[in-house]
């Protein structure tokens, strides 16, 4: 996490991911939809970093520009890690309103749980998660982050403004988020927990 929260930028949502003409479920179309509502509940324009690479970008810098966000949307491309810790570090909140999908062969597709919710979290920033798939076990509900119906653009937009409305409540929540990082998802209770797995099947010492 940053050591001095003022260089959040607090009128800002960061989405990070692969950008597939062929796989949109990660959520960049909600958000864009959702951001000039999100301004309208704020008072106040909100900005969309977009970070990432992929064949569909083309078609989501259109779409923004389309929708008369151009000044207001930023498409970074990939970035190094230091970059993209810096990124994290600056946003006033980062959201992934992803889908699951029921594929027509029958399997199931689209955002299993979302990793890019805990390097978030991990520089200290709340979070936004869908309510399909893995994504809510990401986060603490109210705590580190919100929840969200990621079908709802309505539903998306009021988180956004919800948490960047509120910097006090978002820093701690980005703080809770850190916190988290390190009693659940760090690679040593990463490895205690692969090593609880792997002893039930070969016993220590066998």
């Amino acid at each position: 996490p940053a050591r001095d929260n003022s260089i959040v930028r607090r009128d800002e949502v960061m989405i990070c991911g692969r950008m597939s003409a062929i796989e949109r479920y990660k959520g960049h179309d909600v958000l864009l939809e959702a951001l000039p509502l999100a301004g309208r509940i704020l008072g106040r324009p909100v900005h969309l970093r977009v970070v990432g690479g992929g064949d569909d970008r083309a078609r989501l810098e259109f779409e923004a520009h389309d929708r008369g966000l151009g000044g207001q949307v930023t498409f970074t491309g990939r970035l190094s890690l230091e970059e993209l810790r810096d990124a994290y570090r600056r946003c006033g909140v980062f959201a992934l309103p992803a889908r699951v999908i029921q594929r027509p062969i029958g399997h199931w597709g689209g955002e299993g749980f979302g990793v890019v919710l805990l390097e978030a979290a991990a520089c200290g920033r709340p979070v936004i998660a869908s309510s399909e798939g893995g994504s809510p076990d990401a986060l603490v509900a109210g705590e580190t982050g919100l929840v969200t119906d990621p079908s709802s653009v309505e539903g998306v937009a009021r988180a956004i403004a919800d948490i960047l409305g509120k910097p006090a409540r978002a820093d701690r929540m980005g703080a809770a988020g850190r916190s988290l990082m390190e009693s659940r998802f760090s690679i040593p209770k990463f490895r205690e927990a692969i090593r609880k797995v792997a002893d039930t099947v070969v016993p220590a010492g066998a």
